[in-house]
């Protein structure tokens, strides 16, 4: 077994997010094309889709946590 560096990726329960961004602990991305975040998308939730998302136009953290969805 290697050891690999701990990227602090780790999946989280719907509720605990719902918690999360009602608190404005966390900035909430959604990584989903335009089309699908129109049809339907959390309130509160960053567009930035998949298909052309670069990390440096991403915004200036100033969360501790970032959710992807």
């Amino acid at each position: 077994m290697t050891d690999r560096p701990h990227t602090g990726v780790r999946p989280a329960d719907p509720a605990v997010v719902s918690a999360w961004l009602e608190a404005g602990d966390i900035l909430l991305v959604d990584v989903r094309e335009t089309p699908e975040y129109e049809r339907e998308h959390i309130a509160g939730a960053l567009l930035l889709p998949l298909s052309s998302f670069e990390p440096e136009v991403f915004p200036d953290l100033t969360f501790e946590r970032v959710v992807l969805h």
